[in-house]
């Protein structure tokens, strides 16, 4: 009887150790976006129209952490969710991942309108922190507060 119930406590150590590390993992990202990002709020500086319908976004961020760059996503708000907008990068950057302090953002050209930049587009950005998982920072959400 011994040998069962060991064995019970061990499945149910297991069970509750494979449940608990995922949900714990998900709560430090949540945490970690909402009250420690990488990045502070986007300052734009300029946008710029362009011929295809689309805008050239150039700006100001503040780093607050000493995390390595992965990615820039833009979004725009549909009714059916958060849809990845194409974007791309007009000057390569100066360095891999910028330090600590006041750097500049762009500049990016991004497909959607000036109008649909102010009022309906999230700016993302992705930065690996620590291993376990990449640290994401809402820098920009369309005109409204962070």
């Amino acid at each position: 009887m011994g040998f069962k119930q060991n064995l019970f406590t061990i499945a149910v150590t297991v069970v509750v150790t494979l449940t608990a590390f995922p949900t714990l993992i998900g709560l430090a990202k949540l945490a970690e976006t909402g009250y420690f990002p990488v990045l502070q709020p986007l300052t734009v500086t300029r946008s710029v129209r362009t011929s295809d319908e689309g805008v050239v976004i150039y700006g100001r961020v503040q780093k607050t952490r000493d995390c390595q760059f992965e990615n820039v996503s833009f979004y725009k708000k549909t009714r059916f969710g958060d849809e990845l907008v194409s974007a791309e990068r007009l000057k390569p950057p100066k360095v891999e991942s910028n330090p600590v302090g006041a750097t500049v953002f762009g500049p990016w050209k991004v497909d959607v309108t000036k109008e649909e930049l102010e009022a309906i587009t999230t700016i993302k950005a992705l930065h690996r922190c620590h291993p376990l998982y990449l640290t994401e920072s809402i820098i920009y959400n369309g005109g409204k507060g962070q």
